[in-house]
């Protein structure tokens, strides 16, 4: 029996550096700040690297690191960058049976605008990674103890997949990490997924526009979501930290960041919620499992891409653990 299928995008990342890349302070953009380039202008790019990402990829690799059985539900296109990830995952003991190959699409591939903060701004071609067939979650006969719902285009094939699928398996667990595609489905079109799960992750920004919230007021961010999920919501701020909710306790629990290097934040999301969600599948307190997130997010940004700093079980534990506050 697998313990995680994890279902979400494939995608080749290229990383580009710039000492032109210049942050500018900005309240029409969500974040409050802005990547920006002169327009009409050429530009030096300083550094160019290459990796793999996406986030049904990386959330698998963090579970194959942490030991457990793990398969990936994805799709590349039938090109080189497409046998790059596969070969990837194998290595990593991912199952790739449910993998798809498309021949006349390409692999997803993401544009990555760094700033030397570690702070970067995605230009994403979806490509293949969204042509996921519905059918492999709908026809599976290895029914794993979890599984962890990534960005999937916002298709609600998948969705209604997953719902069903549950239906069937009602000790199957499920966690979420939605992307821009599920949440502009709108919370009432969402609802019967979200009832369903036991893990929801999302950033501040997403749960500012799903819940139409001032962005300093989580308060009101878990209100509104606590409506439709019963689980733990999770709700992650990059540096600052985070600030999670036990719906069925109604007890909130914060913690911050480690003072340590910010090289690339991206993956840093995927780090956090797959290791997180590890910690819940080997009965870790709430408390810890956040830490475990903490400690394999703050890794992964310490270095380029979004799978070169994922901890294995061994070096998990022995990693600085952050502070956590309940209430």
């Amino acid at each position: 029996m697998l313990d995680v299928i994890t279902i979400g995008s494939a995608t080749k990342d290229v990383f580009l550096q710039s000492s032109a890349f210049t942050l500018v302070e900005d309240s029409r953009f969500v974040t409050g700040e802005a990547e920006c380039l002169p327009l009409g202008s050429k530009l030096a790019i300083d550094a160019l690297s290459f990796a793999t990402g996406g986030g049904g990829t990386n959330t698998a690799v963090t579970f194959a690191r942490q030991g457990f059985r793990i398969a990936c539900i994805a799709s590349v296109g039938m090109d080189k960058d497409g046998e790059e990830l596969l070969h990837e995952l194998t290595q990593e003991g991912v199952d790739c049976s449910m993998l798809a190959k498309h021949p006349d699409t390409h692999t997803g591939y993401s544009i990555v605008l760094l700033h030397g903060s570690g702070e970067r701004t995605i230009l994403n071609y979806s490509g293949a990674s969204h042509m996921i067939d519905s059918s492999v979650i709908a026809s599976m006969q290895d029914i794993p103890k979890w599984l962890y719902v990534d960005s999937c285009g916002g298709d609600t094939k998948i969705l209604n997949s997953v719902i069903d699928l549950k239906k069937k398996h009602s000790d199957m667990h499920i966690a979420s990490n939605p992307g821009l595609g599920e949440l502009k489905l709108g919370l009432d079109e969402l609802a019967p997924f979200f009832s369903q799960l036991d893990v929801l992750l999302m950033n501040t920004e997403e749960a500012v526009e799903v819940t139409h919230s001032h962005r300093d007021d989580k308060t009101n961010m878990f209100r509104i979501l606590s409506r439709f999920v019963k689980g733990t919501i999770v709700l992650t701020e990059g540096k600052k930290g985070l600030t999670a909710m036990d719906v069925q306790q109604n007890r909130t629990y914060s913690a911050g960041t480690p003072d340590s290097p910010r090289v690339d934040a991206t993956g840093a999301g995927d780090a956090f919620g797959s290791a997180f969600v590890a910690g819940l599948i080997k009965d870790l307190s709430l408390e810890e499992s956040i830490q475990q997130g903490v400690a394999n997010a703050s890794s992964v940004v310490a270095q380029l891409g979004a799978k070169s700093g994922i901890l294995k079980k061994d070096e998990i534990e022995t990693w600085p653990m952050v502070e956590v506050f309940v209430r």
